[in-house]
């Protein structure tokens, strides 16, 4: 099935193996480095909660409707023993 499909030149023109080589290694120059990280592919305000801390400014690292599990707002900034440097306030929202 496989051969019978490689030979069938009805869809397409026939090409020489050296050219599929070439496109091959060409495409494989092309991709082989790291992607620059230019842009993000999903905006991080999408699925995050929105709020913010009163005191420090900084959002809330979880997911958007958390509260709707009963967990509280947590802030992404914590110091080198894992704890919030200040105690990050919420509005209640």
């Amino acid at each position: 099935m496989v051969a019978k499909k490689i030979r069938d030149i009805s869809v397409r023109a026939p090409r020489k193996l050296v050219h599929i080589f070439h496109i091959l290694q060409a495409l494989n120059t092309r991709f082989s480095s790291d992607l620059p990280c230019s842009s993000p592919t999903f905006v991080e305000e999408y699925f995050t909660c929105p709020c913010k801390c009163t005191s420090c400014g900084v959002r809330c690292c979880l997911s958007v409707n958390h509260t709707s599990n009963n967990v509280g707002h947590m802030a992404e900034f914590l110091d080198s023993s894992g704890i919030s440097a200040t105690p990050c306030r919420y509005d209640p929202t």
